[in-house]
């Protein structure tokens, strides 16, 4: 598709100055953005654009004002929506001007492939670089994945480790306190070693709860050395996970590895294959392109900053921010047939020449626009944010299966005192007699519990005390005994002088 615009002539044309080597001017526009744009309106313009108001101001002062051969009549310009369409009209000798021509349009024109006439090229303008633009929340989603996996590849061999210490030390631990401690650390094996696993794991997290403590001086030092070690193994992964947690968003902010998405007929595509894209796809137009990124069908998109300016401050993807950019010039040219005429007219002192090495920075500053760019701070989603949707879908499955819990548990306990209200029933004749439950408080149970102890430790004391008392009492009748043979031999021999 193609669009043809002839400019109308004054009625009353300022005076020519001198004699142009050209008296007609066709000439062909590939519709870019920025650089070349459809007029909205019928104005001073045949294309608008950076490039279109630039070119269109050079032919009105170099030649329309300034040659006496050359009317507005005499200047053509076509823009074309086809690439294809384009070069086919260069090729086809229609057009004597063409322009933009990008890098990949500048290598067919220069291959073998192309059999249209002789051309030269002269810099137009040089954009700046590239701009890498993606998706914030496809970008955070992402770098959250990539966390949560580092965490589960990197901690789990730690982990495993820990676990098998612990089992060691366990073991160590049964066989050095069973002999002296055997009521914490059970001869059992089984039953031991699982004491002893159970006492090594809270030692190495917490220093210890108390409930089990080795007695024997071999099993206390043997404690020491092993909460010593316990403290490096939990720092190694907290450190391990830490580092996973802490990971840098901005490290996938590139195009090595990425999916990236380019335009056609733009060396963006040999850019992001030089920076080792994983997958380059192009794209005809932006508008599909940018629906790719949104549905993370591609990572990123990689375009010159001019055109990726324009493009976000025009399409207002909230969405899509600029991650990198990348400092390269990339010309866009002009084509002109090597004629002798168009060399005299685009020679070094012509005032072609002269306005076209110029670079009108007002029309820059009228098409670019500022990029939103991704800020860290304020655009990253950390793993637990309160923004992120994994952290919310977590929380609802945790929130439900902890209402179903309590749930449960009511349902549970419900059925459990209705149960056990009929068990409570003793049978008499025809009547019931109802036992009512007595509830006591789990402190009072505490306290049953020392009472309990103490009274059994009571009765220890008291049967260990009968002992002492049976033995004083045999020990008093033998005593007893032997004087009252003693009195009845002396009251004998009295009695027999």
């Amino acid at each position: 598709m193609c669009a043809l615009f002839r400019r109308p002539v004054h009625t009353n044309p300022p005076a020519p100055h001198n004699i142009c080597p050209i008296n007609k001017l066709t000439v062909a526009v590939l519709h870019n953005p920025p650089f070349t744009t459809v007029p909205k309106t019928s104005g001073d313009f045949n294309v608008e654009g950076i490039l279109g108001e630039f070119f269109d101001d050079i032919v009105r002062k170099c030649l329309i004002k300034a040659c006496n051969q050359f009317s507005e009549d005499d200047y053509q310009v076509t823009l074309y929506n086809s690439t294809a369409s384009f070069l086919s009209t260069i090729q086809q000798n229609k057009t004597e001007i063409a322009y933009p021509i990008s890098r990949p349009l500048k290598n067919f024109l220069d291959s073998d492939s192309y059999k249209g006439p002789n051309l030269d090229f002269e810099t137009f303008i040089k954009s700046t670089g590239y701009s890498l633009i993606m998706d914030v929340g496809n970008f955070n989603h992402k770098a959250n994945a990539v966390v949560f996996n580092t965490l589960l590849v990197n901690t789990w061999p730690i982990f495993v480790f820990t676990l098998l210490v612990a089992g060691i030390s366990g073991i160590f631990v049964w066989m050095l306190e069973t002999y002296f401690n055997e009521e914490e650390f059970p001869r059992s094996f089984t039953k031991g070693s699982y004491e002893g696993f159970w006492w090594a794991f809270v030692s190495m997290t917490t220093v210890g709860y108390g409930d089990k403590t080795p007695k024997f001086i071999f099993g206390r030092l043997f404690g020491v050395v092993w909460i010593l070690l316990g403290l490096i193994v939990i720092a190694m992964f907290t450190a391990t996970a830490t580092s996973a947690l802490s990971i840098s968003s901005t490290d996938f902010a590139r195009v090595e590895g990425n999916r990236i998405g380019v335009l056609n007929n733009t060396s963006a595509k040999l850019e992001a294959n030089k920076r080792g894209a994983k997958l380059v796809e192009a794209f005809s137009t932006v508008d599909p392109m940018y629906q790719a990124l949104e549905d993370n069908k591609i990572d990123g998109i990689l375009m010159d900053k001019y055109k990726a300016s324009y493009y976000l401050y025009q399409k207002n993807y909230s969405r899509f921010k600029v991650f990198e950019s990348f400092d390269v010039e990339i010309p866009y040219e002009l084509a002109r047939p090597a004629t002798l005429a168009f060399h005299e007219l685009m020679n070094d002192e012509s005032c072609f020449k002269k306005k076209l090495d110029k670079q009108n920075d007002d029309l820059l500053i009228k098409y670019l626009k500022p990029v939103k760019l991704y800020n860290s701070d304020s655009d990253s989603i950390s793993v637990f944010s309160g923004e992120s949707h994994a952290t919310h879908e977590a929380l609802l499955i945790i929130m439900a299966v902890f209402l179903s819990l309590i749930f449960i548990g009511i349902i549970a306990e419900v059925i459990y005192r209705m149960v056990m209200k009929g068990k409570k029933k003793v049978q008499n004749g025809d009547d019931g007699i109802e036992l009512k439950e007595v509830r006591i408080q789990p402190s009072a149970m505490a306290n049953l519990k020392d009472v309990e102890d103490k009274l059994g430790q009571l009765v220890r004391e008291v049967g260990k005390l009968q002992e002492q008392l049976t033995v004083i009492s045999s020990q008093a009748n033998g005593s007893f005994g032997l004087l009252q043979t003693r009195r009845n031999k002396s009251m004998t021999s009295m009695s027999n002088p």
